[in-house]
């Protein structure tokens, strides 16, 4: 029976998670007023703050490509990454739960919430294996 290599899982999990993060961030960037709207956020007709959110999906971006490139080197920016959307998660439940009810949001959580778990639960599986060899 073959064995599984969980850093080969993690680290394609990893790259799934950047290319999301960089379709995300260029969406924010280059994404009309009337698609936000669509979407559920009111249009103040001002774009820096989705562009800044934008830059910001592009930036962490990289750090995922890091820890994605070499999942041994980059261990700390495997947590950083796991730190991200659990801390991502929280942020925008409270903000749906308790501020503005746009579906989006509640989406973007919950998307948020299943990569960081499976983050963490292919992370397990490859910090178990590294420290019985």
């Amino acid at each position: 029976m073959k064995k599984i290599d969980h850093g080969n899982i993690l680290s394609m999990i990893l790259w799934l998670v950047a290319l999301h993060s960089f379709i995300v961030g260029i969406g924010l960037i280059v994404m009309p007023p009337q698609l936000m709207e669509f979407l559920g956020f009111n249009s103040s007709g001002d774009r820096f703050f989705q562009s800044q959110g934008g830059v910001f999906h592009i930036v962490m971006t990289i750090a995922y490509s890091l820890a994605a490139l070499r999942t041994s080197r980059f261990e700390c920016l495997i947590l950083f990454s796991i730190i991200v959307k659990f801390s991502a998660t929280i942020f925008l439940f409270i903000y749906y739960f308790f501020a503005v009810q746009i579906w989006m949001v509640l989406l973007s959580g919950i998307t948020d919430c299943l990569m960081g778990i499976v983050i963490l639960w292919m992370y397990v599986l490859y910090s178990q294996k590294i420290k019985i060899h």
